[in-house]
């Protein structure tokens, strides 16, 4: 928690419990609301990087492991299948920097979320390779095999979005995990120009307040075994400071 704190890099530890957490509220959202799950970090790391295997190992020999662990994910969640799930996400931290992917079922495609620009010379394949392709490919050969996806194509024939938010900007290197929650929070899958998060460019004071709302929403949720005692502590803190 204390990476969240201050103006600290987050770890991808709390991107995970924000992703469990998000979980557990979609199974109260309301009527009409769309259907959404998210998947921690790990599978990230177990299909693209070298975390758990050698780089020489290809895709497929990874995907028994990143099967077992989007079992336990969906598992933890109490989620017994994918197949009404209109929104799947993964949280990416790559090299220290944060960006969602969202398999998109409402529109058929494959978005990429992320407050950083891609500003020449460097390219879109330069900046992300073809990690969120082969996530795609790696969800879809796992939608087939566990939740009766039908044809494999229809998910990796997805086309790519790069959502371009105005509130993208490389002036802030900080606060991309902070960005990401946020981004975990309020995408529904609607456009770029749709989509109003409340966040804004290079809103430096903004982030700040936003770290210290994640903090309170994840210590203070039912879900978390300590929460009685935080909410007393807070409260007891809140007097004493004339809060």
């Amino acid at each position: 928690m204390k990476s969240l704190a201050g103006e600290n890099h987050m770890l991808n530890n709390i991107a995970d419990a924000w992703a469990y957490l998000l979980n557990v509220e979609n199974r109260r959202r309301g009527v009409g609301t769309e259907s959404r799950f998210f998947f921690s970090t790990k599978p990230y790391d177990i299909l693209c990087k070298d975390k758990y295997f050698l780089s020489s190992i290809k895709f497929s020999e990874r995907y028994p492991a990143l099967f077992k662990r989007m079992d336990e994910e969906l598992a933890h969640a109490k989620v017994t299948s994918l197949q009404r799930v209109q929104l799947v996400f993964f949280p990416i931290v790559n090299g220290g920097h944060y960006y969602l992917l969202c398999i998109n079922f409402m529109n058929g495609s494959l978005d990429v979320i992320d407050n950083q620009c891609i500003t020449p010379p460097m390219t879109y394949l330069g900046k992300y390779k073809n990690e969120p392709r082969n996530m795609l490919k790696g969800f879809a050969e796992y939608y087939f095999a566990r939740h009766n996806g039908g044809n494999k194509s229809s998910v990796t024939d997805f086309k790519t979005r790069n959502l371009n938010m105005k509130w993208k900007s490389n002036a802030n290197y900080d606060d991309c995990g902070v960005f990401l929650l946020k981004h975990m929070e309020t995408y529904y899958g609607e456009s770029a120009k749709e989509w109003n998060p409340g966040l804004e460019k290079d809103n430096f004071e903004k982030m700040k307040r936003l770290r210290v709302e994640y903090c309170g929403k994840l210590l203070a949720h039912k879900e978390n075994d300590e929460h009685h005692t935080m909410i007393s502590k807070s409260r007891t803190w809140a007097l004493e400071n004339k809060i």
